[in-house]
């Protein structure tokens, strides 16, 4: 299971300490891009107009173009604000409009990059490749299978693994492992939330293929 084990958590570790090769522009570009996401909605209220300029910028890093769908788009806006600035454990989060957001984007993957670009401490991005991932391994399986409440027990099983008693130490080694893979690449050292450097270090496993599961 996916970080659950040593050998996993191993190899999400020893691939965020290989340097990412030349050719690989886009990995390079989304670590480079990654500050300029989270500063568009870091102290800001967020409008209507807001809220399409971080959806746009989030889909500069997917393969498929925005679509958004007016008929969602004023709750879409609600979410994404309501979604601002609370911690997981607020009662507010319970209520969160996620299927909206998801309706107006089309799209699951785009709706978790929109709400880690609104709050990066509490929403993990799910990038395909981490959801087939937790398919082939396990977890996922048992997971409800409308969108909006597939994200919700991602984002419980991303905060799940922040409680375990191993996770402290891996963290920092995890913390320690990117940073010197935005040094290798001349970029300035940045900020990052747990959930980012776990959804890093599933992105990893994912990559690495079924024998690091």
């Amino acid at each position: 299971m996916p970080l659950r084990t040593e050998p996993s958590r191993s190899t999400a570790l020893e691939r965020l300490r290989t340097p990412l090769t030349p050719a690989d522009l886009r990995g390079a570009t989304y670590l480079r891009t990654y500050p300029s996401l989270m500063a568009i909605c870091d102290g800001h209220r967020l409008t209507h107009d807001r809220f399409q300029l971080v959806c746009l910028a989030a889909y500069g890093w997917m393969p498929r173009i925005l679509r958004l769908d007016a008929a969602y788009l004023d709750a879409a806006v609600a979410a994404a604000a309501a979604a601002q600035g609370h911690s997981l454990d607020d009662p507010a989060m319970e209520e969160l409009d996620i299927a909206s957001l998801v309706a107006c984007l089309h799209s699951n993957v785009g709706a978790s990059k929109v709400l880690h670009a609104v709050n990066p401490a509490v929403f993990p991005i799910l990038d395909a490749s981490i959801d087939r991932l937790l398919v082939r391994a396990g977890p996922a399986r048992t997971w409800r299978r409308e969108p909006a409440d597939r994200y919700r027990d991602y984002l419980a099983y991303v905060h799940g693994l922040r409680t375990a008693d191993w996770f402290g130490p891996y963290c920092d080694a995890l913390r320690a492992a990117y940073r010197d893979r935005l040094h290798a690449l001349g970029i300035p050292d940045y900020p990052i939330t747990e959930v980012r450097l776990i959804e890093a270090a599933l992105f990893e496993i994912a990559r690495a293929g079924p024998a690091a599961e």
